[in-house]
């Protein structure tokens, strides 16, 4: 018998109890001797299964979130499966606004967010992958939202929406952290590392910066001082003053 072949998204049951979507897979088991799927069940976190102990499911249910190449934004399933005119394995869809829509399983998606990775709203991330906007690649920007549904016509989710330094947003489907910098009279300094000054001194940035460059401010510790001091002095006020700052 024919081993039964899945994809990512799609909805099965698996035959020792339960049911979930396909995260990943098709992989090979250790000796390469059958298939396997990770699956996210309900409730639970993602395990492989042998494809032979996993069963397919009516592609969508009621209440399922789906996204379609035919329209932006999520919709909600609220009819179906059912047989029209041209065939089986339609649904009923409707958007936030209540307006309805039939479309075929074929045109649909679940809407199956991919991990962020830790990448949270507010972070400095630089560009990886944006289809249709690979001259954007290697740009840096920060994080508006991690939950975009915008897909390709492949179906490949780009969950963030980032706002270039350079102007203009873009949805990506990867990116990377890139560390919090400020840069004085051309010298890049990092918001999380430590300072020491010509007269060992040390310093580090105070945990909000609401301004950039030589207004970022630094909280202050003296030679014989195991805290920092609660004031902070303005960044290029301390580079004019006692600079070079060494990093440490």
């Amino acid at each position: 018998m024919a081993e039964q072949t899945f994809k990512v998204g799609d909805k099965v049951r698996v035959l020792a109890g339960g049911r979930g979507v396909i995260t990943y897979g098709p992989v090979n088991s250790t000796f390469d001797t059958y298939k396997m799927f990770v699956v996210k069940q309900d409730g639970d976190g993602e395990r492989a299964f042998k494809a032979s102990d996993l069963a397919t499911l009516d592609r969508f249910e009621i209440g399922d979130q789906v996204v379609s190449l035919h329209f932006e934004g999520t919709r909600t399933v609220v009819a179906g499966p059912f047989r029209a005119c041209l065939g089986d394995d339609f649904y009923v869809i409707k958007n936030a606004d209540e307006e309805h829509s039939v479309l075929h399983a074929d045109s649909l998606r679940p809407l199956v967010l991919t991990p962020t990775a830790g990448i949270k709203v507010g972070d400095r991330v630089r560009v990886l992958r944006a289809k249709w906007g690979e001259e954007q690649h290697g740009k840096v920007g920060t994080v508006l939202s991690v939950t975009e549904t915008f897909r390709d016509r492949e179906n490949d989710l780009h969950p963030y929406d980032i706002e270039l330094d350079d102007g203009g947003t873009i949805y990506a489907a990867e990116v990377e952290p890139v560390p919090a910098t400020v840069t004085y009279d051309g010298v890049e300094y990092s918001l999380t590392a430590e300072y020491r000054d010509n007269e060992g001194d040390f310093w580090k940035f105070a945990e909000e910066q609401t301004e950039e460059g030589g207004n970022a401010r630094l909280h202050y510790r003296g030679k014989f001082s195991g805290s920092y001091a609660a004031g902070t002095d303005a960044l290029s006020y301390v580079v004019d003053a006692w600079g070079p700052l060494t990093e440490i």
